[in-house]
């Protein structure tokens, strides 16, 4: 196994954190064998800066009760990843947040965002089975949690790519599947950031979420009438070479004289390019009439 894990490092070092390929990361494998050297490095080096969280008991602890849930579920991984560690069980979960200074907050976040069984990753595994092979979606937020949450309120924070493929791959499977699953997150994700290279969770809702949350609170006629108002006023603005600009698909508001003129149709005129005929509609009712009569 550990030489299985070590090749892939090697033959895909462009991918991955730079020592992973080293001889020496070689016989950390080896020595933490069946536990993940990057487990480690979380657990000593990104959790243990918080107050709350013991060095020694603290993670003996996490550690009998991942290999607990990991044992009774059957689990056939080869080693223990970051991307392994079972959040959706409640005692394991709870041994991470109760050191988090929110961590009240961050219970739902993982219910419905990292690895609840109605969770956005455990969502995405469920209806692609790329993914759903390896739970790579669940795989990818899990490790990133667990390599971020501790840091929401620090300058370094977040995990590039690098560290997350190396919390959530394992041989045989192609190391673009955990890109591809975190793209699928990114998209959905409502507490999931990214800045530049680095990705991280946070307990405040990320910006395209909220925004998309205080759309749909706005009723559709409102949007409408806005967009309506502002392109009639753009419209007075000058004409250039038009005569008029008409901003209706009524045919009675569009007056036919010997004149260049620009007919823009309404923001609820439906146009697609799989053939969509309700702008054709609206065009043939304008040229087909003059006024109110034919």
């Amino acid at each position: 196994t550990v030489i299985a894990f070590h090749k892939m490092y090697q033959d895909e070092s462009q991918v991955f954190p730079k020592n992973a390929s080293d001889a020496e990361y070689f016989e950390r494998l080896r020595s933490c064998y069946p536990i993940h050297p990057e487990v480690f490095d979380q657990l000593y080096g990104t959790w243990s800066q918080l107050e709350r969280f013991q060095r020694t008991r603290g993670v003996l602890r996490l550690m009998a009760k991942v290999i607990s849930t990991l044992w009774q579920g059957n689990d056939n991984s080869p080693m223990i990843l970051p991307g392994t560690i079972p959040l959706f069980e409640k005692e394991v979960a709870g041994e991470f947040t109760r050191n988090l200074p929110e961590d009240a907050v961050w219970d739902p976040i993982i219910t419905t965002e990292i690895d609840g069984n109605k969770s956005i990753s455990h969502v995405i595994d469920g209806t692609n089975p790329l993914y759903g092979q390896t739970q790579m979606a669940r795989r990818v937020a899990r490790t990133l949690f667990i390599g971020t949450a501790p840091r929401v309120q620090s300058k370094a924070r977040g995990l590039e790519k690098s560290s997350i493929l190396l919390g959530s791959l394992e041989p045989g499977v192609p190391v673009s599947r955990p890109t591809d699953a975190l793209s699928h997150i990114t998209n959905r994700s409502a507490n999931l950031y990214e800045d530049g290279r680095r990705f991280w969770y946070d307990t405040q809702k990320n910006l395209k979420r909220e925004a998309e949350e205080r759309a749909r609170a706005i009723e559709d006629f409102r949007v409408r009438d806005l967009i309506m108002k502002l392109l009639i006023k753009d419209s007075q603005k000058g004409r250039a070479e038009l005569e008029k600009v008409h901003i209706s698909d009524k045919p009675e508001e569009i007056l036919d004289e010997m004149s260049q003129r620009l007919v823009i149709l309404p923001p609820d005129t439906l146009w697609s390019d799989k053939g969509d005929q309700g702008w054709k509609d609206a065009v043939t009712r304008i040229l087909d009439s003059k006024g109110g009569g034919n």
